[in-house]
């Protein structure tokens, strides 16, 4: 089907699909954007209304423990702080409705949770003209019911937020709301019946129902809870003032009789556990404020991806636009340059257009593979125009050598009979050159011979020469030991010289001691006398020793001198005789190649006799062979004839196709 197609229709029809999908996905993700969009829009509007009612809980519980310290102790300045504080949570109430009405006003989910507030809201003038008349007993349980209503509406109206993030956020918020409203509730009990000083059963279950309440909240945020966040209420909740808190519960939970004298003031608690609720109030306010960061944050990464996923669209967009106009007017062009060539070379022949495209694109390659074919093509019309025009010159150069070759074997024939007498004469030199060769064989054996008597008297002079030389430097080595050794004995004897003076110079110095020892040293001054005697006859034959031995040093100096002499007279003599001997192997060499080669003369003539036989037996042969090669040049003529007619049927085929701009 797609055959029926063109390639610019296909390349639209893919072009419109790419950008029709691409239009489609972008909808589509622009849709989905929209929708988190408004989804985030709507969750800011839950959060800041889900703050208003936590607000809402928050100033009434405050309320609720400055009205329990004004019934504690009704001073004027209890009071004034109770009027001031039901300003803050009228104003609390005002601001959820605002907010309801205004930002959540058509939603009608949370609208059918919010009524039953402001319907219990409506007691709270009574209940105030109650506290105003000191008298508190639904005071407690009319502002825990109001704050217990705000935190479970806003719990409801939680599930309506979209982003799982802000919902875990939100979750942990009302916990702390949640923990925070138990202590208010275990704050006002307490400090009941540390005013009073007295406590009862009711009161006792309250307490413990409140803690267990509150020990879930916080169990329950504390799986909740990770990182710093878990670290900040692991803190809080065993700091010494959270270890006081519960000794303190404890205590009224477990003691009997109550001993009061142990236990805090009225107001000393009430400012405790107000310092924990504030504590506590800080972190929830921390978390509120986390969150409306985290909704607003999320808000503008929706838009700024939507922004940024738009622009890539526009961009990849006027890109793909870009891309294909560009596309579709290239090939366009392109293949209607490179049709409007082939048909030109289909018609008119002409293989010298260059069909190549100035692109790099497959067209630009499928023109180039094109270009290469006809150019192989054109060579090989211009390689067989030069075959043919080759060929047509080796015919006529091969009918001219035809026609010699006929000549030629004419004067084969005449010169067959002078070959026969020039074989015969041949053959009679070659009887005359074997005579010859054999007397030359003859000569050169008694050559041999004289060559070889000649070597071995050398080789014997060398022999001996060679002993000569080899006891001459045995000689030269002893006396060039006896040298070594005379030179040892001057050694020695200046050694006993030395010794000989040192003697006769202790003898001296013993003949002084004993001609000062007197008659004492007289019998060892002549033995003093006698050592320097045997000293200086010591002395005496050293010197003429060494004397004899300058003499023989100087003998055998001149002996050792000759002897080199005679050796190198010996090594000159080994050099004549080995030079003569050379020239006899050389000789020796010669006249074995001589008789080599006389030996090869003779067997050549004896061949070339052969051989001049075979010759005049094959000439007869030439003759036969000369006449068909007579008869073969007439065939190629004919042939020749019929290879000129193909190159000229070829040539005009060929001049149909240009291979020339020229």
């Amino acid at each position: 089907m797609l055959n029926r197609f063109s390639i610019m229709q296909l390349t639209l029809i893919s072009s419109v699909s790419l950008l029709s999908l691409l239009v489609l996905l972008v909808g589509k993700n622009v849709f989905n954007n929209f929708t988190q969009y408004a989804n985030a829009e709507r969750d800011i509007k839950y959060v800041t209304l889900l703050d208003a009612m936590e607000k809402v809980a928050h100033q009434h519980a405050v309320e609720r423990g400055l009205s329990a310290g004004y019934l504690g102790n009704p001073s004027a300045q209890n009071k004034k702080k109770v009027d001031e504080q039901r300003v803050i949570a009228d104003q609390s109430i005002e601001t959820l409705k605002s907010v309801s009405n205004t930002l959540l006003k058509n939603d009608k989910s949370v609208h059918k949770w919010l009524p039953y507030i402001f319907e219990v809201e409506k007691n709270k003038r009574q209940i105030r003209s109650e506290i105003d008349r000191q008298n508190g007993t639904n005071a407690f349980d009319y502002y825990s019911k109001l704050n217990q209503v705000a935190l479970n509406t806003a719990g409801r109206i939680q599930s309506y937020v979209s982003d799982r993030t802000l919902s875990s956020d939100l979750s942990i918020a009302f916990l702390i709301a949640q923990s925070k409203e138990r202590l208010g509730q275990i704050r006002g009990k307490v400090n009941g019946v540390l005013a009073k000083k007295a406590m009862s059963n009711t009161v006792k279950g309250d307490i413990g129902y409140f803690r267990t309440q509150l020990k879930m909240s916080l169990h329950q945020l504390e799986t909740a809870l990770e990182g710093t966040q878990l670290d900040n209420i692991q803190d809080f909740l065993t700091d010494p003032a959270a270890i006081e808190f519960n000794r303190i519960l404890d205590q009224l939970e477990n003691q009997q009789p109550l001993d009061f004298q142990t236990l805090p003031s009225s107001a000393q608690w009430f400012s405790s556990a107000t310092q924990r609720i504030t504590q506590l109030k800080s972190k929830l306010d921390n978390v509120w404020a986390e969150t409306i960061h985290d909704s607003q944050q999320n808000k503008a990464d929706i838009a700024f991806e939507s922004i940024i996923i738009f622009s890539l669209f526009i961009v990849v967009l006027t890109v793909i636009a870009l891309v294909n106009l560009h596309l579709i007017r290239s090939l366009r062009s392109e293949l209607s340059k490179l049709t409007t060539i082939l048909k030109r070379v289909a018609e008119e022949g002409d293989l010298t257009l260059d069909m190549r495209l100035n692109t790099r694109d497959e067209l630009g390659q499928i023109s180039e593979s094109i270009y290469n074919t006809i150019f192989a093509f054109k060579d090989l019309m211009v390689g067989l125009a030069k075959s043919v025009e080759v060929g047509t010159h080796l015919g006529e150069k091969m009918h001219t050598a035809a026609s010699n070759v006929n000549e030629d074997a004419q004067k084969t024939q005449e010169m067959a009979s002078s070959i026969a007498v020039a074989i015969e004469e041949m053959a009679t030199t070659s009887q005359e050159i074997a005579k010859l060769a054999q007397e030359t064989l003859d000569a050169s054996d008694q050559l041999n011979s004289e060559s070889a008597q000649l070597l071995a008297d050398n080789q014997k002079n060398l022999e001996t020469m060679q002993t000569l030389s080899n006891s001459m430097n045995d000689v030269d080595v002893m006396a060039a030991s006896m040298e070594k050794q005379v030179s040892e004995i001057n050694t020695i004897l200046d050694s006993i010289r030395s010794v000989a003076e040192q003697t006769n110079l202790l003898a001296l110095n013993a003949a002084i001691e004993a001609a000062r020892a007197g008659e004492h040293g007289r019998g060892f001054a002549v033995v003093a006398d006698e050592v320097r005697g045997l000293a200086n006859n010591s002395k005496q034959s050293s010197e003429q020793i060494s004397t004899l031995l300058i003499s023989l040093f100087e003998i055998s100096q001149n002996v050792v001198q000759s002897i080199r002499d005679n050796t190198r007279l010996t090594q000159n003599t080994m050099t004549e005789v080995e030079e003569t001997r050379q020239v006899s192997l050389r000789v020796n060499e010669h006249s074995s190649h001589v008789e080599k080669l006389t030996m090869s003369v003779a067997t050549a003539a004896s061949q070339q006799s052969e051989v001049a036989n075979d010759i005049s037996q094959n000439t007869a042969a030439v003759l036969e062979a000369a006449n068909h090669e007579l008869d073969t040049s007439k065939a190629l003529n004919t042939l020749f004839k019929d290879m000129k007619l193909n190159s000229d049927t070829l040539q005009r085929t060929m001049d149909v196709f240009k291979i020339d701009k020229n």
